[in-house]
C-alpha cells in the first residue's frame, strides 16, 4: 500500500514529512521483499517477523524500531543498517554490477571492512530474494576474513535459503574458494592444527555447487591463489609431508618471488605457504616427529619455506606501492597471528618474556582479527602483562 507523504500533515516540517512517509514505505517494501522470500506468502512472512501485515499496511506513523528490526531481522539484516536504509536520501541509486566488482577485488585483498560494505549495500537495497542470498554470501567471505568460520557458515546457509541468481554464479564460485581453503587452512589464532576438512560444511558444499555453474574466466592472482591452496591442501591431506609436495608449493612462491610481482600475488603465495607450513611444523611436534635439521630432512623444509614466506611478506610491506599493500598487510597479520599462536601451542613462547614490540603486533593483529582476543593465548598474556586487546 503506498503511503504519501501528506499522511504526515501533523509534522510541521516538510523536510520532516517528507522522511517519515518514506521510512514507511520503505519498511512496507522491506516487508515486501520478505513475502517474496516466504514463497509470497503472507502468512508465513508474517509469523516469521512477528508483524501483523494488515496493521503494517493501515500505519499512518513511523513504525517503531521494534517492528524495523523483527522485519530486518527476518531477512538476515542487523536493525542498524536497515534503519540506515530507511533513512536514505531517496535519490541515492546502487551500482549492482560495481558492487559486484568490488566484492571481488575485497576478496583478493582479503579486505573484510571493504566486503562487509558491499554486502550491506547488496542488503539494504535488495529488491529481490537473490540479492540478499548474495549480500550473504559477502558477508559470509568477510567473516572467513576474521577467521571466523562458524559465522561464516551460518550466512552461507542464509544464502542457500534465498537462492543464487545464476549472473551472480562466477563471483559466488570466486568467493566459494576462498571460503573452503581459507577454512581448510585452519582459524589463524588456533595455533595446534589445521582445521579439518569439513566436507559437509557450507563453503564446501556451495563450492561443489559452483564447480557445475559457469564461471568467468580467472584473473591471474586468482588462478595462482588457487593452485596455492590446493597444493597446501594436498600436503596438509598426507601423512607426513612429501618432499615433491613442499618443493611444488616453495616453486609456487619462487615463482611469485622471481617474476617481481608484488602485491596480491605476493600476499597470497607467501601467506600460504606459510600457514601451511606452521600448520605441517605443529602437527609433526605433537606427533613426536621432530627429525632433526639435517639438510634433507621434513623439518628443515618445512622451517626453510616457513621463513621464506615469511621474509617475502616483509619485502613485500617494505617495497610495494601503497596501492598494493592492503592484501600483504591483510595476509602477513594472518601469518603473524598463526606463527605467534602455533608457538604458544607448542610451549615456545613464554608471556613474561614478550617485549613491547611482540605486544604491540599481536595487538593489531586482534585489531584484524577481533575473535582472537577469546583464544587461551591471548588470556594467558593479558594476565602476565596486563595489556589491553579490547
Amino acid at each position: 500500500m503506498h503511503i504519501a507523504h501528506e499522511e504526515f500533515r501533523f509534522i510541521d516540517d516538510p523536510a520532516q514529512r517528507v522522511l517519515c512517509g518514506r521510512i514507511l514505505q520503505r519498511t512496507q517494501s522491506m516487508f515486501g521483499l520478505l513475502v517474496a522470500t516466504c514463497d509470497y506468502s503472507y502468512r508465513a512472512a508474517s509469523r516469521r517477523a512477528e508483524v501483523d501485515p494488515r496493521s503494517l499496511d493501515e500505519l499512518r506513523s513511523v513504525p517503531t524500531l521494534g517492528v524495523v528490526a523483527r522485519i530486518a531481522a527476518a531477512i538476515g539484516l542487523e536493525a542498524g543498517s536497515a534503519v540506515a536504509a530507511l533513512a536514505s536520501s531517496a535519490g541515492e541509486q546502487i551500482d549492482g554490477v560495481a558492487l559486484r566488482l568490488e566484492a571481488a577485488e575485497a576478496d583478493l585483498d582479503d579486505d573484510a571492512p571493504a566486503l562487509e560494505r558491499v554486502s550491506s549495500a547488496l542488503h539494504a537495497n535488495a529488491q529481490h530474494p537473490t540479492e540478499l542470498a548474495l549480500a550473504h554470501l559477502i558477508t559470509a567471505r568477510a567473516f572467513v576474513a576474521r577467521g571466523e568460520f562458524e559465522a561464516a557458515d551460518t550466512a552461507v546457509e542464509l544464502a542457500f535459503e534465498f537462492g543464487l541468481a545464476e549472473s551472480d554464479h562466477a563471483l559466488a564460485g570466486q568467493l566459494a574458494e576462498a571460503m573452503h581453503y581459507e577454512s581448510f587452512l585452519g582459524t589463524p589464532w588456533q595455533g595446534g592444527r589445521a582445521s579439518r576438512a569439513v566436507e559437509s560444511s557450507c563453503a564446501a558444499r556451495l563450492l561443489s555447487l559452483m564447480k557445475h555453474a559457469p564461471r568467468s574466466e580467472r584473473s591471474s592472482v586468482a588462478s595462482q591463489r588457487l593452485r596455492c591452496w590446493q597444493l597446501a591442501e594436498r600436503l596438509l591431506a598426507e601423512h607426513g609431508p612429501g618432499k615433491g609436495s613442499i618443493e611444488a608449493l616453495r616453486v609456487e612462491l619462487d615463482k611469485v618471488i622471481e617474476h617481481g610481482s608484488g602485491g596480491r600475488a605476493l600476499a597470497w603465495a607467501a601467506s600460504i605457504a606459510a600457514i601451511t607450513a606452521l600448520r605441517l611444523r605443529a602437527r609433526r611436534m605433537a606427533e613426536g616427529g621432530d627429525d632433526g635439521e639435517t639438510a634433507m630432512s621434513p623439518s628443515t623444509r618445512v622451517l626453510s619455506l616457513i621463513v621464506a614466506a615469511e621474509l617475502a611478506l616483509e619485502e613485500g610491506l617494505r617495497l610495494g606501492a601503497s596501492a598494493e599493500r592492503s592484501a600483504v598487510l591483510a595476509r602477513a597479520t594472518r601469518v603473524a597471528l598463526c606463527e605467534w599462536s602455533t608457538r604458544f601451542a607448542l610451549n615456545e613462547i613464554d608471556p613474561n618474556s614478550m617485549d613491547e614490540a611482540d605486544l604491540e603486533e599481536l595487538v593489531r593483529a586482534c585489531l584484524r582479527f577481533p575473535a582472537a582476543k577469546l583464544s587461551p593465548m591471548i588470556a594467558a598474556i593479558t594476565r602476565a602483562k596486563e595489556v589491553n586487546f579490547v
